[in-house]
């Protein structure tokens, strides 16, 4: 259960289906499709913008795939400390972009701002 949405309406079970008939190099090419759509429909045009990462795949690839699109005039690393490493090895973004502002996050700089997040929710 995610909130108050049952995990299982989520997930269609004839595309599952259909996803297992197909090979895992289809899969990846509809996976980069999909990723590059999205992007070229986020990324803005006529400015200057930044794109943040924090380690997770998520992230990362929305950020690899948005600098394919257009170059951010930097990338941002949200390095937590008790959590991933990130900040250690930033050579696959280096390829994509001269800056890189790394920010440190604390258990409690973490735990203030998600404190405010449900406070304005």
């Amino acid at each position: 259960m995610i909130g108050q949405v049952a995990l299982s309406s989520l997930i269609d079970a004839r595309t599952v289906d259909l996803n297992k008939k197909k090979s895992s190099e289809t899969l990846l090419e509809e996976l980069h499709f999909e990723f590059e759509s999205a992007a070229r429909s986020i990324v803005p045009k006529d400015v200057d913008y930044a794109t943040v990462f924090s380690g997770g795949v998520d992230s990362s690839l929305a950020s690899i795939y948005c600098s394919l699109q257009k170059q951010p005039k930097s990338f941002i690393a949200l390095s937590f400390a008790w959590k991933d490493k990130i900040t250690e090895d930033l050579s696959v973004f280096k390829k994509n972009v001269s800056q890189i502002d790394v920010i440190s996050i604390n258990k409690e700089i973490f735990a203030e701002a998600f404190d405010r997040c449900y406070e304005s929710a």
